[in-house]
């Protein structure tokens, strides 16, 4: 081996074990890339205001549809009440007894009914809402210039004290098991900007045609960069 040829192979052998060579070299805060964004659904979700109002529809859906099943209920013990008086093998008894069979069906035909009527209402409720936030995070991307944004569940922390039965102990598993995102550095998080943005929306065009947030230049720093 020419004296050269043993320069070279100490000098990559120095270079390989210099700290840190072992691993790619960070990417700069400012370096051109793939900008990741994390946001927290769930929470944006339950402080929409669009949401509070259309849980408070729903409440109202489902008092009145208890209202209807009540009023069907207190017919019913009227009958019940009626049939219990009269004698055994009267025609008098025998209709009061066809009354509350058919109030029995007809109380669990509009129980059904209106238990079908309210599960469409909160699927309609969900995906309006659903809808919003990701008509609200594409937005907020875009002004953020923001390439990708993953969905952040926060990890529920087990307590020293919680449950260790099996169950607990299965639901923690499951939570490991469904974890889309493992790690995510704060200045990643759009969460909050995501929650200002829905208490005004759906965003009304200014004078000017430019959207309340402005044109992607400006509206605070970016989420630091990502690896893709």
């Amino acid at each position: 081996m020419s004296i050269l040829r043993c320069w070279a192979v100490l000098a990559a052998t120095f270079v390989c074990c210099l700290p840190g060579q072992d691993r790619p070299a960070s990417r700069p805060a400012g370096s051109t890339g793939l900008v990741v964004g994390t946001v927290d659904v769930n929470k944006a979700y339950d402080l929409y205001p669009r949401t509070q109002k259309e849980r408070e529809r729903l409440k109202k859906l489902a008092d009145g549809s208890q209202a209807q099943i009540d009023k069907v209920s207190r017919r019913i013990e009227e009958l019940k009440a009626s049939v219990m008086v009269l004698n055994e093998g009267t025609l008098e008894r025998e209709a009061k007894q066809l009354d509350l069979e058919m109030a029995m069906a007809e109380r669990n035909g509009l129980a059904k009914l209106l238990g079908d009527q309210f599960e469409f209402e909160q699927l309609r409720m969900r995906l309006a809402i659903y809808e919003d936030i990701d008509a609200a995070i594409t937005h907020l991307a875009r002004d953020r210039g923001v390439h990708l944004v993953l969905r952040l569940k926060p990890a529920e922390r087990a307590n020293e004290a919680a449950d260790k039965t099996p169950k607990a102990v299965q639901g923690r598993v499951l939570e490991f098991e469904r974890r889309e995102v493992w790690f995510a550095a704060d200045e990643l998080d759009l969460t909050s900007d995501l929650i200002k943005l829905l208490q005004v929306w759906p965003l009304q065009p200014a004078r000017d045609g430019a959207t309340p947030l402005g044109d992607g230049k400006a509206g605070g720093a970016a989420p630091a960069s990502g690896g893709g």
